[in-house]
């Protein structure tokens, strides 16, 4: 699960990116397509889209419950034994 949280991290903070450099995506894009344009984003604004996972990390860390705490679903009547 954690892989996937990271894959999900860095998809947001690309979207992020290309909004914030739209004129430029859009540009890259239809020469390069979405591949290629988001690697040439990344690479030319690599500290901003560090910046961006940095931010991404800290607000899925405060949206997932605190440590000890069960999850909000799945615990009534799961079938396992106490």
């Amino acid at each position: 699960m954690v892989v996937k949280g990271e894959g999900l991290n860095r998809l947001e903070a690309e979207r992020r990116l290309v909004k914030l450099y739209k004129a430029e995506y859009e540009r890259l894009a239809g020469r390069r397509g979405h591949v290629d344009a988001l690697r040439s984003m990344v690479k030319t604004h690599k500290n901003r889209y560090n910046d961006l996972i940095r931010e991404v990390r800290e607000e899925r860390e405060l949206a997932r419950p605190a440590p000890g705490r069960a999850p909000a679903r799945g615990t009534a009547g799961s079938g396992r034994a106490a």
